[in-house]
């Protein structure tokens, strides 16, 4: 257990100590593309709101689409739920029938 711990130990210090300069993390490397960017025409950036909308349409397009589906699919398992009763019922009218034979 304690060889455990410090080869834990062990990694998570060799981690940090092999840092570079350059911050890892998601903020740091997106105001990084922002500045690499540098200033954006208002062209470019009107084609960039106009493909963000047109993403969203899609997506609230896909979600309709999904609840039509689910609600398809729950038709369905009414359906399978029904036939599974009418199945039992017609097993016991089956097994009925054959105790009168």
């Amino acid at each position: 257990m304690a060889d455990l711990f410090t080869t834990i130990k062990r990694k998570l210090s060799s981690r940090s100590n092999s840092s570079t300069s350059e911050s890892n993390s998601p903020t740091d490397k997106c105001s990084r593309r922002t500045e690499d960017r540098g200033s954006v025409s208002g062209e470019e950036e009107e084609h960039q709101h106009d493909e963000v909308a047109l993403t969203l349409n899609m997506a609230g397009d896909m979600a309709t689409k999904l609840k039509a589906i689910l609600v398809k699919l729950s038709k369905i398992d009414s359906i399978e739920a029904t036939l599974n009763a009418m199945s039992n019922k017609l097993a016991k009218v089956e097994s009925e029938v054959s105790k009168l034979k």
